[in-house]
Order: structure tokens, then sequence, then C-alpha cells
């Protein structure tokens, strides 16, 4: 193949990849929001309760993709917690983010680190965001669901 068909066959992907880049970074998702979401959830007795709280999620292009980053709260210790990174894509049902995570359960006294798998699936519209955040412990059914999120857009 000559360097004029590599370089044409270069340009033609690279614009028909274009129209994707172009929808990621003019998704209604991007931007900084105020959210409110279940953190986690506690077991007493056998009640599950949940933890709400809120947090700050940025949404950004990230290439063809986007890229959350959950900034949430101080723990309970008063301790600082580090940014909770996610990616993301487009799909039909809105932006759809997947990470993957370590749980620490207590159970009756019984301390142990479990992988975590947790799905956002956000809706934009306008300043307000809709979804859903679930997440999924294995051998823990208890711990694992789907719960809401709802945000408010933060104007610079």
């Amino acid at each position: 193949m000559t360097i004029a068909k590599t370089l044409t066959a270069l340009a033609i992907g690279a614009a028909a990849l274009a129209p994707q880049v172009q929808a990621q970074s003019n998704h209604p998702v991007i931007g900084r929001w105020t959210i409110e979401y279940e953190q986690g959830r506690r077991m007493e007795n056998g009640v599950v309760t949940p933890i709400i709280g809120k947090s700050t999620l940025v949404v950004e292009a990230d290439g063809a993709a986007l890229k959350g980053t959950v900034m949430v709260g101080p723990g309970p210790d008063g301790a600082a917690r580090p940014p909770q990174v996610m990616t993301g894509e487009v799909k039909p049902e809105g932006a759809v983010f997947t990470r993957l995570t370590k749980a620490r359960i207590n159970a009756n006294g019984d301390e142990r680190e479990l992988d975590v798998t947790v799905v956002w699936t956000l809706v934009a519209a306008g300043d307000e965001l809709t979804g859903t955040m679930s997440r999924d412990i294995p051998g823990i059914p208890d711990a694992s669901g789907t719960s809401p999120v709802k945000g408010t857009r933060i104007k610079s």
C-alpha cells in the first residue's frame, strides 16, 4: 500500500470517528454536578438502612469516551477519601459509567474486603441530573442493588 493510500485510509477512519467524539464532547451530562445518592448500606439485626450522601460529580469528555470523577466528602472518622474515577460511554439509556472497586464488609465482627462493580446510568435534562447507581457485590445480595441518583448542575 502506498503512503498516499495509507494516509487516505487513516483520514477516512478519523472522519468516521469524528461524529462519535463530537457527540461525546457535547453530551448534556458533561459538567459539574452536586449529586445525592446512596453511598453505602448499613445492616444491623437484619435491617438494611441506606446511607444517603451528597458529593460533587465532574463529567468530562475523554476522547471518544466520558470520564466521571466523584469527589466524596470525608468518611465517618473525618478522614479525607480519594476521588472515585470511572470511565463511561454514551448508550441509548444515557451516559453509563462503570467502576471496579473494593468494599469493606463487617458482618458480625468479621471484616473483609470484597470486589464491587458499580454502574451509574445518568441522564441530564438542562440543569437536572437523574439516574441510577447499581452495586454488585458477589455473595452479598443485601448489599447489592440499584438506587436513585439525582443532582443539579453547578454553575460557574
